[in-house]
């Protein structure tokens, strides 16, 4: 749909003088109603946020005395809202992200929602046509920006790839909802010029923001991290296909802290607004960064440090930033002056400014309008120059297609599947100093049995190479004393459950079903081994949020992974470690490949699961291996070792099929494990669901209860079922081991990347082991170790570190037969 827009509204501006950009450039930008509503621009976890009443303005020159323009007018009629404003790289061209109020024109009236509209300057810029790319009543499209190759990114809620999964998966398709179970998670999507061929290439639970493109092709965005404890706005790339997804800064920043609104400078910098999760209208700090650098990364290019949290700006908050890319050093930029109101930030009066970088001035292109209060009718966001600028590289796609892209995996229908290539699991943030597979988290007798002779009475460390990373050849050394205790024993590899709509949603789920657990819903897709190096190859499903946990040999994790990750079809995503930089450069030695040759184009320099999982050559076409998840923790052989010895003394095999049968006939149990047959030749990746109630409460009621009940159970807890159940709505025995009971603190550690079942008081007492470094708490006399076998302490272990949820799955069967679980059929749990 194309409209001339040719009844373009005069507006006045302000007589305040600026100095002309380079040129007489024309600058766009989005003036938004102010009601003085708390919060009204919205907070960083807010997606869109819609203020009735926006408009796209076009200022003719960049001083405040040229004429401005209104060019949504005509079909806003005072009842839309606009926002997200770009420029195409020929400065012929503008999106924004545009939402109509049932006054508008009949072209969008009927529109509750955003959509992109672009404005094609083809008669200059006060002489252009617009015309609606997407155009859904249901779903939310915002923050479009153009792809060098012609396409378009942008962020929406139509979660386009998850939704078909979800159907292909026998499930009613929903919009999943963000972590905060409060709007519909925003993903990237891209489309082509005209609007169609929309396709999901993010697959975060929460939203994925602001995107923009670098230099390199890349695409950078702000992606609100929220697994576990864990709850900010990191900036991270991805190549335009959503392949290569990476961190590029603010992971390890202390506290909710939020980057929103990056863009790269000329000279090579982000320039980003730094601010908290809620609170300041999404103004804050001004920050330039050079994302990789160990020391200074972080500056600030204002006179005054804004405060990163929601205390009073006296200086004032910045939001949207446009560095500008005319060689002059300089940035647009919303600024709002400092408006106290009783010590705090009062409603804020954006204004579009010129800053420049070299003396921190401030010099005003627009203001907003003011009442006679001196309070702000409206805010100026969004400033983009309409210029012709450098266009960035074309990154050329995965190869969707192949091998790996096609693989059939019935996690949807033909979703693919990629490889995770890990180097090691011990480069574990060595950078940052977290240590998360250092000395840290290792326990002597634990972790390391029988080291005592070896090391003469010394406890064993791994930090030995200058840099206190960990020395892997300690460890891969058939004949080092190290080799049969390294810790590292498998891979657990989780899928987050899409979380449905909470009530008063219709229909929806009750929020109590989540418990007071960590993280989303998760299923376990399954396990492979860890290589003596600490390498791992394996294949995971393609196109949903994963999450990756390093454990022992009894399937315990020694750190919580903290952000989800990603895979298209047919990638290969290869990580030098856990959180490690992705640039260390690690060449293992050739000890360890005695006993399985190693391919000898890449003899010495490969990892050694490289070495046991090489690449296939079949014609002129290679393709990538990786070992098959496994359900169960099974280690029965040794391919490094000429005598293989065993593992910490025994083989690990440890299996679902072991779980009694008194425990599988329990009136309240249910199968764990969901392998879906597979007829077509392809991966088959488990779905194994553990809810408390119908998998760990049954160990208890058959293990536990009888002493752990009653007016005094041992300990203060109680693990029987009592009937009736607390007003929460969980039986009482997860709320003693989440909450505390009989002045005891909680038995159950979740949400923060130190967390998990080896953290954990419960299974410290059902291994009768101590296995955290530090604790303060004294095992029972009792030896716990033999109430439960193997496979029963696995489920407590598997539950534990999948967040402790009171279900992991919010549906029934299918009740109403019609080969769906529809969402009217989700449990009234607690209703």
């Amino acid at each position: 749909m194309l409209l001339a827009a040719a009844t373009l509204a005069g507006c006045s501006a302000s007589t305040e003088e600026s100095r002309l950009l380079q040129g007489d450039v024309a600058v766009a930008y989005a003036r938004r109603p102010v009601s003085g509503a708390a919060n009204e621009f919205g907070n960083p976890t807010n997606a869109q946020t819609f203020v009735r009443g926006g408009d796209l303005f076009i200022r003719e020159r960049n001083s405040p005395k040229a004429t401005l323009y209104n060019v949504t007018g005509a079909i806003t009629r005072g009842d839309g809202d606009v926002a997200d404003i770009e420029v195409s790289y020929d400065g012929t061209r503008m999106l924004f992200a545009m939402r109509c109020g049932p006054a508008s024109h009949p072209v969008c009236s009927g529109n509750a929602t955003w959509n992109i509209w672009e404005y094609v300057m083809t008669g200059g810029v006060l002489n252009g046509t617009l015309r609606q790319l997407t155009n859904d009543p249901v779903f939310d499209d915002i923050d479009p920006v153009y792809l060098p190759n012609g396409s378009i990114v942008f962020s929406s809620n139509r979660q386009e790839k998850s939704r078909t999964i979800m159907a292909n998966m026998g499930l009613e398709p929903f919009s999943y909802r963000d972590e905060n179970r409060s709007q519909r998670a925003s993903v990237l999507h891209v489309m082509d010029p005209g609007g169609g061929n929309i396709r999901q290439i993010s697959f975060n639970p929460s939203h994925d923001r602001n995107p923009s493109v670098r230099m390199n092709g890349r695409i950078l965005y702000s992606r609100w991290d929220h697994a576990g404890d864990r709850n900010l706005m990191s900036l991270y790339t991805m190549n335009p296909d959503g392949s290569g997804m990476d961190i590029q800064y603010g992971a390890h920043t202390p506290g909710s802290v939020c980057f929103l609104h990056p863009r790269e400078t000329q000279g090579g910098q982000i320039m980003s607004t730094v601010m908290p999760l809620t609170g300041t209208n999404e103004g804050g700090a001004l920050a330039l960064i050079n994302a990789g650098a160990r020391d200074n990364a972080q500056s600030y290019p204002t006179f005054q440090r804004v405060p990163l949290d929601a205390s009073f700006a006296p200086d004032g908050r910045f939001t949207t930033p446009y560095p500008l890319w005319d060689g002059s050093g300089r940035a647009l930029v919303s600024w709002t002056p400092p408006r106290p109101v009783n010590g705090a930030n009062g409603t804020p009066a954006y204004g579009v400014k010129i800053l420049n970088l070299a003396d921190k001035t401030l010099i005003s292109i627009d203001l907003p309008e003011m009442d006679n209060n001196f309070e702000p009718t409206q805010m100026l966001v969004d400033p983009v120059p309409i210029v012709d600028r450098a266009e960035p590289a074309i990154v050329q796609p995965v190869n969707a297609n192949g091998a790996l892209g096609t693989r059939w995996n019935k996690m949807g229908q033909n979703t693919g599947v990629g490889i995770i290539n890990i180097q090691s699991v011990y480069f574990t943030d060595t950078a940052q100093g977290l240590q998360r597979m250092g000395d840290e988290v290792l326990a002597l007798g634990i972790d390391f049995p029988v080291s005592f002779p070896f090391f003469n009475g010394i406890p064993p460390t791994f930090n030995k190479n200058p840099d206190g990373s960990i020395n892997i050849d300690l460890l891969k050394d058939p004949l080092s004393p190290l080799y049969v205790e390294r810790p590292a024993r498998f891979i657990r590899v989780t899928r987050a459950v899409p979380t449905p709509p909470v009530q008063p949603a219709n229909p929806g789920v009750h929020a109590s079903i989540f418990g007071i657990g960590s993280g989303e819903m998760q299923e376990l897709l399954g396990y492979v081994e860890v290589e003596p190096d600490g390498s791992a190859k394996f294949e995971v499903p393609a196109d949903m949020p994963l999450s990756l946990q390093v454990v022992d040999s009894e399937g315990r994790a020694f750190a919580m992974h903290d952000a989800w990750i990603q895979l298209r079809p047919g990638e290969v995503l290869q990580c030098t470690g856990c959180h490690e930089s992705h640039t260390r450069n690690y060449a293992p030695a050739a000890v360890g490949h005695t006993y399985l040759p190693a391919n000898r184009a890449r003899a010495g320099t490969e990892t050694m699961a490289e070495t046991r999982y090489p690449p296939q050559v079949a014609g002129n076409v290679t393709v990538e291996t990786g070992a098959v998840l496994a359900q169960d923790l099974v280690f029965t052989s040794d391919p490094w070792s000429a005598t293989p010895p065993a593992m910490n003394g025994t083989e690990v095999l440890i299996r679902y099929q072991d779980l009694p049968s008194d425990l599988t006939a329990h009136a309240a149990w249910t199968n764990p494990v969901i392998t879906e047959p597979d007829g077509m030749g392809g991966n088959v990746f488990s779905r194994i669901v553990l809810n408390y109630k119908n998998h760990i409460q049954p160990v208890f009621d058959l293990r536990c209860a009888g002493c752990h009940s009653g007016m005094a159970p041992p300990g203060g807890l109680d693990l029987s079922v009592p009937d009736p159940a607390p007003a929460s709505g969980w039986v009482l025995s997860y709320e003693h081991l989440m909450r505390g009971s009989g002045g005891r603190g909680p038995r159950i550690s979740v949400g923060g990347p130190l967390s998990g079942s080896r953290y954990s008081f419960l299974v410290e007492v059902l291994y009768h082991q101590k296995i955290r470094v530090a604790t303060s708490r004294t095992l029972p006399a009792t030896n716990h170790s033999t109430f439960l076998n193997d496979a029963e302490r696995r489920l407590i272990v598997e539950w534990i570190d999948t967040g402790a949820r009171y279900y992991n799955d919010p549906y029934l069967p299918d009740p109403n037969n019609n080969g769906l679980k529809d969402l009217s059929e989700l449990r009234g749990i607690n209703q």
